[in-house]
């Protein structure tokens, strides 16, 4: 046989090919490295569809951490907003999405940084991010996450549903939360074992043992993060049906397609009310019993005995520090759905605020209700607010950051 010599044979002979293999993976890790620490979400509003879990795009917690830092000063007070939709601002528009309203009320002493997501819990993504930056030192926080008027409803598994589990796991294993013995032992029990282990994000015990690997492996080889740089900049090699005729576009060349939503019109909320009555009314008819005396008098929230699902799902979410800089904020829904609840039921809807204030104060987290007085132009469908209601929101909830800021000592005195 004869022999080649020449320079294609030289590359492909062993000791070269493995070394250019070897040579090429560490150039993707450090890649990845360095994609990760850099802040490619120029004047960075709030996520989108294009650059979230709906389109299939995870960002990774290096990147989150690089919008954090270079957002906010070290001088500022930093007001993380976690949460679902609502705190997003669907529906607003990217002008008058109502963070906007609340940094301007807040003004340059604060920085407002919102990582709220469609469908999220309290203890998902905006707060794991928020936890992190608490862990890089900079203390002078204040942490605002939504949920429902549920006082007893668990919140679910510490690391959240599969939406966002990835991030959770990507910060854990690159080291970036705070120590929680509690969170630790919760997050060590088999998913059937766990209380809550029918709650979404509980069922597939397989999946998150492999999510768990991915996010241990990706901590030194940055393999995601490289990717969702490549992604956010140049193009995309992966179809996903939300984007199907402009998949492969570079995911920053989407400009935030949220619309500016009118109030609801009744033909609209005639139309869900055969899906939200049904569901409120549940709710409402399981807390009798535990917010009522059967004479039917209210029970005082700090009468209430017992312990809750919610108290040790706090413990188990967020480490000491965060409970303390954190604001939940129970939202209320359109007041067209209140009005169609019987007397008796409106009298436990009016405790549940009340009682889920108390219930969480057990456990150091502080709990606000909106939404009493709003009215039919602050919504535009059953819960999520118009601009008109995202500003109320955040002239209600301004004075009560300052509060906090004060009550932590970020202040020299008491802000009204």
């Amino acid at each position: 046989m004869p022999r080649f010599d020449g320079l294609l044979d030289r590359v492909i002979s062993p000791v070269p090919l493995l070394a250019g293999v070897v040579v090429g993976f560490a150039a993707c890790a450090w890649g990845g490295h360095t994609v990760g620490r850099t802040n490619i979400f120029r004047n960075f509003e709030r996520f989108t569809a294009e650059t979230d879990y709906r389109s299939n795009y995870q960002v990774g917690a290096n990147q989150v951490r690089a919008i954090m830092h270079e957002t906010a000063r070290p001088d500022q007070i930093v007001v993380v907003v976690g949460g679902n939709s609502v705190f997003l601002g669907s529906g607003q528009g990217p002008d008058g999405v109502w963070t906007r309203a609340l940094q301007a009320a807040l003004g340059d002493r604060y920085k407002v940084i919102n990582l709220a997501l469609p469908g999220l819990d309290p203890q998902e993504f905006g707060t794991v991010a928020a936890e992190m930056m608490y862990r890089d030192g900079h203390h002078r926080m204040i942490v605002l996450t939504n949920m429902w008027l549920a006082p007893t409803s668990p919140l679910g598994e510490p690391d959240g549903r599969p939406t966002t589990q990835w991030f959770f796991w990507d910060a854990y294993y690159r080291d970036r939360l705070l120590e929680s013995p509690e969170r630790v032992t919760r997050l060590a029990l088999p998913l059937d074992q766990r209380a809550d282990a029918g709650a979404p994000g509980a069922k597939d015990q397989n999946r998150r043992d492999e999510m768990e690997r991915q996010a241990r492996l990706d901590r030194w080889l940055n393999y995601r993060d490289l990717w969702n740089g490549f992604e956010y900049e140049y193009a995309v090699s992966v179809w996903c049906k939300p984007l199907a005729k402009t998949w492969y576009r570079a995911r920053k060349t989407y400009p935030d397609p949220d619309p500016t939503c009118p109030p609801a019109a009744m033909a609209l909320l005639e139309r869900l009310q055969p899906q939200v009555m049904p569901h409120t009314q549940a709710i409402i008819n399981s807390l009798r019993p535990v917010l009522r005396r059967p004479s039917g008098e209210v029970i005082p929230p700090h009468e209430l005995g017992g312990t809750f699902p919610a108290e040790s799902g706090l413990r188990n979410d967020f480490p000491a520090p965060m409970r303390e800089r954190l604001i939940v904020v129970a939202s209320r829904l359109h007041p067209h759905f209140i009005n169609l609840l019987s007397p008796d039921e409106r009298l436990t809807h009016d405790a549940m605020g009340p009682a889920m204030s108390a219930i969480y104060e057990r456990a150091g987290v502080s709990v606000v209700e909106v939404g009493r007085g709003y009215g039919a132009d602050d919504y535009y469908d059953h819960v999520h607010l118009t601009v008109a209601g995202g500003r109320r929101m955040a002239a209600e909830l301004a004075p009560i950051v300052r509060r906090k800021a004060a009550q932590l000592g970020y202040l020299e005195e008491a802000q009204p």
